[in-house]
């Protein structure tokens, strides 16, 4: 029961009678007290759902941009191993096998990376 008048009128008129189970006057203050709590707690809702929302929004800018700010350092990173993968291919006057793995793995988490970050292969 939600609609509290037609209780809130007995009780009203009920008020100085003395043979009754609840006391009209509790009645009437438990009904006040009902609708404060829902006004209340209506305020509360109304205050704690747009700053929560506000919240929430800020904290997705700000994962939004580090986001951003990860994305651009590893593709700098890629850059720099692909740089590296290169020089070493074309400065190494005698082609170590070790030098020949570096190289390849260079390139390789290179174009792994470009991939996760959705450029394909940079070659």
């Amino acid at each position: 029961m939600t609609d509290y008048a037609e209780l809130k009128l007995r009780a009203e008129h009920a008020v100085g009678y003395t043979d009754m189970r609840i006391a009209p006057d509790v009645i009437l203050a438990l009904i006040a007290k009902n609708k404060s709590l829902k006004a209340d707690h209506d305020l509360l809702m109304s205050n704690a759902l747009p700053r929560e929302f506000i919240k929430m929004r800020a904290d997705y800018d700000q994962l939004k941009a580090e986001n951003e700010l990860m994305r651009h350092r590893l593709a700098a990173c890629a850059k720099e191993m692909r740089t590296a993968s290169d020089w070493i291919c074309k400065e190494v006057e005698v082609p170590t096998k070790s030098a020949t793995h570096w190289a390849i793995r260079l390139k390789t988490n290179a174009d792994q990376v470009d991939g996760a970050l959705g450029k394909g292969e940079q070659s």
